[in-house]
């Protein structure tokens, strides 16, 4: 059976034959019958597409997220390679160093997943 919505409390009780009774202690727990379909959206705020790299330092990735549910995890992917990742929030960023990194065209990924496991991408290029 589908409860409705919102906190219910349980608690377990287990009985022997003797009558003697064994309760556990009482939790809470948030019911939310919605079904989540919807991936979350996907900002790289920072750098902008078709930025040029500097050819030594650090260059700040910051990647911004946003869910009708909520986020539960942003990744971010530099050549596609999973830099960094950040759980539980909606703005995330990254210090890239950019000192061995070739010349050339590179891409900067942005994974946004939700708890329900829908995920949102967005990418810019990048030239060094």
């Amino acid at each position: 059976a589908q409860d409705s919505n919102g906190p219910h409390t349980l608690q377990t009780k287990a009985y022997d034959a003797a009558g003697n009774i064994g309760a556990s202690s009482i939790v809470t727990v948030n019911v939310n019958n919605v079904l989540d379909s919807i991936a979350p959206t996907v900002n790289i705020t920072k750098p902008i597409d078709g930025f040029r790299l500097p050819s030594k330092g650090n260059v700040k990735i910051s990647v911004n997220a946003a869910d009708n549910i909520g986020v539960s995890e942003i990744d971010i992917f530099f050549d596609n390679v999973l830099r960094t990742s950040c759980f539980g929030v909606t703005v995330c960023s990254y210090n890239l160093s950019v000192n061995k990194i070739t010349s050339g065209n590179h891409n900067i990924t942005a994974k946004a997943h939700d708890t329900a496991g829908n995920i949102g991408s967005a990418s810019k290029s990048v030239m060094k």
